[in-house]
């Protein structure tokens, strides 16, 4: 496996993961919009939704370490 080869397995798992988080929060805010999320203890939450903001900046995050590390 070339260098390139495996950058660009790295960055595939990032857009995967950036993909499926997204994914997760909109299945999260769909039930938060229903009244539907619940605590640990089964109380039903104020309804709330998560804002993907912090998810880009996750994701930024990710691939910047990733970088440094093929950069090694």
């Amino acid at each position: 496996m070339t260098h390139e080869d495996l950058q660009d397995t790295m960055m595939k798992i990032v857009d995967k993961a950036e993909i499926d988080l997204k994914n997760l929060l909109e299945q999260y805010n769909e039930k938060a919009r229903k009244g539907e999320i619940k605590s640990i203890d089964g109380e039903l939450e104020d309804e709330h939704e998560i804002d993907d903001t912090d998810l880009i900046y996750g994701i930024a995050a990710l691939q910047s370490t990733i970088e440094s590390i093929l950069e090694m």
